[in-house]
């Protein structure tokens, strides 16, 4: 086949990549392969598109094909590679995956890091995600979710679980949840003090970004020192003009709940002033109000927005939905 008939293919098979036509694309790409046999480049978007479609195992095969080649480029082998290894992670064949990164060099440690969380070594891909930080910050992130998951391992001692708690709040000073679970532990062990004192933590750095999250420190003050404490310290932070939303909500239904109407209606009107009445305070002012059709109409309303993809979801969650985002969601 003459060069200018490979280029064609090649372009034939981009343009319909970009059509969004993956089978098009494919048989493009196999008639390219088979013609070109150097094609290395071919072999590997073929694999990719493979994946995409959820047909693994061919994947791999066509992977491992590329590898089996002699005198590839280092370029080539390494592109090779990783897709191997997307391939393994994708079909969740996560031992596989971590025998091709075990001496993988820092580029690949993501992945590594990502099939040891998945196998369940948690410690391991925490110390692993760490490293990766030094390529993308991100990645610390990770690092305290895996601490976060190994702390709940019911083998572990309490006191331990509360050591990895506070290394997963090193990597990621904003994990809600890590905060609140050691501050459960301490209070667990009897150490009242430092876990109320955490709590005014979590208050001060307004890290709630939900109902939930005031919901729990809520429980803790119930359980362990007076309801009015936390509602003291939640209006100080509004009071100071530096209160998230979740403040202003939370408050409001306190108010609301202890029928104090006219101090939940000026709490609103303060909050709408300043966030232009988001789909939160409104789901609260229709509670207010007892107006049931609202309310119901409130409940399956989207409540929160992805920062980095815009994706909207009805309730919060630490990972996005959509793009996979974490600590992204916030009130609409």
């Amino acid at each position: 086949m003459k060069s200018a008939d490979l280029y064609a293919l090649r372009a034939n098979a981009l343009l319909k990549l970009i059509d969004g036509d993956t089978d098009a694309a494919l048989e493009s790409l196999k008639v390219l392969s088979s013609a070109d046999v150097e094609a290395a480049d071919a072999y590997i978007v073929s694999g990719s598109l493979l994946r995409d479609k959820g047909e693994f195992t061919k994947a791999e095969r066509i992977h491992r094909s590329i590898l089996e080649k002699k005198d590839l480029s280092k370029h080539v082998r390494e592109t090779a590679v990783r897709e191997l290894i997307k391939d393994c992670i994708a079909a969740a064949d996560y031992k596989s995956a971590l025998l091709l990164t075990e001496r993988a060099e820092l580029a690949l440690l993501p992945f590594r890091a990502y099939a040891l969380e998945k196998s369940g070594h948690l410690k391991e891909a925490a110390e692993l995600y760490k490293k990766c930080a030094k390529m993308e910050p991100v990645y610390l992130k990770n690092a305290a979710r895996c601490w976060f998951g190994a702390s709940k391992n019911d083998n572990e001692t309490r006191s331990y679980s509360i050591k990895l708690l506070t290394y997963a709040e090193k990597c990621d000073p904003s994990f809600f949840e890590a905060k609140a679970e050691r501050a459960n532990l301490l209070f667990l062990e009897g150490k009242r003090y430092k876990g109320l004192s955490l709590c005014e933590e979590i208050i001060k750095y307004e890290l709630p970004k939900c109902p939930e999250h005031m919901n729990i420190l809520e429980e803790f003050h119930y359980a362990y020192s007076d309801i009015g404490t936390l509602f003291n310290s939640v209006m100080k932070k509004i009071n100071s003009g530096s209160a998230n939303l979740s403040f202003y909500v939370y408050a409001a239904r306190y108010h609301m709940r202890k029928n104090e109407a006219e101090k939940a209606k000026s709490l609103i009107s303060i909050c709408a002033a300043g966030h232009s009445f988001p789909t939160a305070l409104a789901a609260v002012y229709a509670e207010m109000k007892d107006d049931a059709v609202m309310t119901d109409y409130f409940k399956a309303r989207p409540m929160y927005k992805c920062s980095a993809c815009s994706a909207e979801q009805v309730h919060y969650a630490d990972v996005c939905g959509e793009c996979g985002s974490l600590g992204t969601l916030t009130y609409l």
